[in-house]
């Protein structure tokens, strides 16, 4: 994926329409240096694509903290991403082991299901 190219922050704070001298144009230089998806690259702010494998894992972390839930299906977990995004078994499986633990894929034998 490539990146956009936002400009300088002179041109994002115009295109804003925000006063370069005010407070406001602190606030969105300081979202810029925070942002992941956001990098200075020789002056010029890019926006960076989130690399697929940090879309999965916020999804499912986002998906556990909203419902509270800390079993679940990883469909209702990545429901949210689009289907051209949405990973195999295997490569979900791969992800997951990449959390250290935190998340953990159980075979749908494990689970029992309320009857």
């Amino acid at each position: 994926m490539r990146d956009r190219v936002l400009g300088p922050l002179g041109l994002v704070l115009s295109r804003l329409q925000i006063d370069p001298y005010s407070f406001e144009a602190s606030v969105v230089e300081a979202l810029l240096f925070l942002s992941p998806e956001a990098r200075r690259i020789d002056g010029t702010w890019r926006a960076m694509g989130v690399p697929r494998r940090e879309r999965i894992i916020a999804a499912v972390s986002l998906y556990s903290d909203t419902t509270g839930k800390r079993l679940f299906r990883a469909s209702a977990a990545l429901d949210g991403i689009p289907v051209a995004d949405q990973p195999t078994s295997e490569e979900l499986a791969e992800i997951l082991r990449s959390t250290d633990g935190q998340f953990t894929l159980l075979p749908n034998a494990m689970i029992k299901r309320n009857a």
